[in-house]
């Protein structure tokens, strides 16, 4: 759990916070005159009689608590889930379109990759993968869709399922949003017989006047078929790992650089002690910090900068330009599995473990927020988050299906107001 002032405040889920209410009680409060139990409960805050008794009994107290309520309570804009065309079951990845923030893509384990338009609040395209439905809640397999990454250009979806136990590398389509048709099916990369990818086109798929070409090391191409000009490239997982030493190999969104775990104590040991390391292309080590087991690796869109936080341990961002550096703020135990840089690298989101949203500040790298359930995020763990190209918005969802959009002005000025109290 992160350190947070409102982690011990409960507010009834059963009753909204009533912000125009809780304000005329600080106005109340602030003015050195006390306030009611009664009128607290009125409020929205769900407190124990107890522990409300102190607050009643000192209007300078009460100053302080609700200042700091008020300023934490961030209210999404966009609340989805299967009550409004969400999905059934976990939501698995969520990705805003690269060249229009007001799209996002989401994909869940029902086996659909959906299309959401945050200005109309309404989910605008929507495609099942052919999973076999279960029940009467939908399209349901516990493996479903494991990853949606959008094109460069803004205009397909590179969707990625495992099918079946049996066959555990990830089948890969391309769906072209403009004409909402699925164009490629089962892009999958093919190994040679020792069990590495050969350095060459591994697949190449022909339909529509376009050409798919699958390469070795996960770089996945759209190009003309009669011009051979490219559309786009992108990369969609790390080189293969060289020994049974290295835990992960992931190449910079530039390919200019590599981020390496390696394992540096006897295989069957516990807790992992490992070596995180960024690597230029000729097997040159710049930055190096020991680390303990991996729980989320990720590079920043700009390539400048890699988290690397560690299960039940400590978060460290490891920068070209600097000596790496541990992020101040998250309390022992935390074990973060998803985050998002804000493109302008102010600002890093990061969950995984639990229901709470750690904003660290990337100025003076520290944590500067956090949204759970006691302020308007979420009451389960949350899967993954985003942040949209403009930067005006924070988009999180979670493994009951919901998902939630929030202005990140809101969370701004709740980082703002706490500093200001």
């Amino acid at each position: 759990m992160l350190k947070a002032k409102l982690i011990a405040f409960n507010i009834n889920e059963s009753i909204r916070p009533d912000l125009p209410g809780l304000e005329q009680l600080l106005e109340t409060a602030a003015s050195g005159q006390a306030i009611s139990v009664e009128q607290m409960r009125s409020a929205g805050i769900a407190l124990t009689k107890r522990a409300l008794e102190p607050l009643a009994a000192s209007p300078e107290t009460a100053t302080t608590f609700l200042r700091e309520l008020i300023y934490s309570v961030i209210e999404p804009v966009l609340v989805l889930d299967s009550s409004n065309g969400g999905h059934f079951g976990s939501v698995t990845q969520i990705a805003f379109n690269p060249v229009d923030s007001n799209l996002l893509a989401t994909a869940g384990t029902d086996g659909t990759v959906k299309v959401v338009d945050i200005q109309s609040q309404s989910v605008v395209q929507s495609y099942n993968r052919g999973l076999e439905p279960r029940g009467d809640s939908g399209a349901i397999n516990l493996r479903g869709i494991q990853s949606v990454i959008w094109s460069p250009d803004g205009r397909y979806l590179i969707v990625e399922n495992q099918v079946s136990d049996s066959t555990p590398t990830p089948n890969r389509t391309i769906i072209d949003t403009h004409t909402q048709e699925i164009l490629f099916e089962g892009l999958d990369l093919i190994e040679d017989l020792d069990g590495r990818p050969p350095p060459q086109v591994v697949q190449r798929n022909e339909q529509h006047g376009l050409t798919a070409e699958l390469y070795s090391y996960g770089e996945l191409k759209l190009v003309e078929t009669s011009s051979d000009d490219l559309i786009w490239s992108i990369r969609l997982f790390s080189l293969p790992i060289p020994d049974s030493a290295v835990l992960h190999n992931i190449h910079s969104p530039d390919s200019l650089l590599l981020l390496r775990i390696t394992r540096t104590n006897e295989r069957g040991s516990s807790p992992y002690c490992c070596n995180a390391q960024l690597i230029t292309r000729d097997e040159a080590a710049i930055r190096s910090v020991p680390v303990k087991e991996p729980s989320l690796v990720m590079w920043s869109p700009d390539s400048g900068h890699a988290v690397v936080a560690e299960k039940d341990g400590e978060t460290w961002l490891l920068s070209i330009a600097d000596e790496p550096f541990c992020l101040a703020g998250i309390e022992e135990g935390t074990t973060f599995t998803t985050g998002a840089f804000r493109n302008d690298f102010r600002f890093l989101a990061l969950s995984g473990a639990d229901e709470t949203i750690g904003i660290f500040n990337l100025i003076d790298l520290r944590l500067a927020f956090t949204l759970d359930q006691n302020n308007g995020g979420h009451a389960a763990r949350v899967n993954s988050v985003a942040f949209s190209p403009d930067k005006k918005q924070l988009v999180s969802a979670d493994e009951t299906g919901v998902i939630k959009v929030f202005n990140f002005d809101n969370i701004l000025d709740a980082i703002i107001g706490k500093k200001d109290a």
